[in-house]
């Protein structure tokens, strides 16, 4: 059917259908076929445009280079984007022209919020410990109380830095740290962490020591509002519940250094290590994630400082024992082998007397 035997009316249902505000090219090209079609559309035409300028204005913000970027995407992911009530209700007409759209994953705080409460940090964290479900909930529960407690300076990056290269804070910080990390029944006979010396011999760490574990049941205590329904997922975020947590892994932070070959066996030692190597494995994934500009981020220092404790308190203990005889046995440990190492030092014995 030609276009001029349609009714002013229709043409005009047609353009309106048309109307696309990502995509206004077929629109305007529409309107301009004759001049009736172009003097029926002028009004439309102009809202139009302004819908297109505000949608483009709203895919910038979204981080979309233009329309045609969100128009053809398959999957979106905003986060704290600000958005006002007006972008909200745009953002709502939308769905009509996002033919390529799977998938939207949209997160929405506060207009008037500051930029350091971006939730995307702590979300990642959640994530990142997603293997340790029981500590990821709880450490994510208690990051406002780790900053408030360690981070002195959270707007000044730099003093927060030094502050964390402090001894005493990162031992403070470990005593914190292991209400929820590691935490494993002590053994029968050890002393508990709650009655180790650092803290029993200060009133003031005896309190921190109380504050935390209030810290830590306020963690558990949200966990009672899953519905029965979900017991089984619920109970899988409890943390392990103990009388008396040991405290093996906090005496080997707060010296820096692994107890003695002759003080504990080799299993007891490989425990040990297992055991420290997941508190830095936790501290490594949690730093990587709050690093990020974040209200968290000002104590991204102290758990690197944390974690690089660990790591040379490792380190260490492997190069110490190393048995390097054990390692050369290994590799020379039949006669051919020594046989044929002590004629390749004699040829090269020969080699040099030659040269000399």
């Amino acid at each position: 059917m030609a276009l001029s035997a349609l009714s002013g009316d229709e043409q005009g249902i047609l353009f309106v259908q048309l109307c696309n505000v990502l995509d206004p090219g077929i629109a305007v090209a529409l309107s301009s076929v004759s001049n009736e079609l172009r003097t029926a559309t002028r009004v439309p035409l102009q809202q139009l445009k302004t819908d297109h300028e505000a949608a483009a204005a709203l895919c910038r913000k979204l981080g979309h280079r233009n329309c045609k970027a969100l128009r053809e995407a398959k999957q979106v992911a905003w986060y704290n984007k600000r958005l006002t009530a007006d972008e909200l209700k745009l953002l709502g007409t939308l769905g009509s022209v996002l033919p390529a759209l799977e998938k939207l994953d949209l997160w929405v705080g506060d207009a008037e919020a500051d930029q350091n409460t971006d939730v995307r940090p702590k979300l990642c964290c959640v994530w990142e410990l997603r293997d340790y479900l029981p500590e990821s909930v709880a450490l994510a529960h208690a990051l406002p109380d780790f900053m408030g407690e360690f981070v002195k300076n959270r707007f000044n990056f730099k003093k927060a830095t030094e502050d964390a290269g402090s001894e005493a804070v990162q031992i403070a910080f470990f005593a914190a740290f292991l209400h929820i990390v590691d935490r494993h029944p002590c053994r029968e006979g050890a002393t508990p962490l709650a009655q180790c010396t650092w803290i029993q011999k200060d009133a003031a760490r005896q309190e921190n020591w109380a504050k935390w574990e209030k810290i830590v049941a306020a963690s558990q205590a949200r966990l009672d509002g899953v519905p029965e329904a979900l017991a089984g997922d619920r109970d899988a975020l409890r943390l392990p519940a103990h009388a008396d947590l040991d405290g093996s892994v906090f005496e080997i932070a707060k010296d820096r250094r692994m107890p003695p070959a002759s003080a504990i066996s080799s299993l007891e030692r490989h425990v040990l290590k297992k055991r420290l190597w997941h508190v830095g494995n936790v501290l490594l994934k949690m730093h990587n994630c709050l690093q990020l500009r974040g209200e968290f981020i000002a104590l991204s220092p102290l758990l690197r400082k944390c974690f690089t404790r660990v790591k040379y308190i490792l380190s260490d203990d492997i190069n110490a024992n190393v048995d390097e005889n054990a390692i050369l046995g290994e590799r020379v440990d039949s006669s051919d082998d020594l046989a044929t190492m002590a004629t390749l030092e004699e040829e090269a014995s020969a080699a040099v007397a030659a040269q000399e």
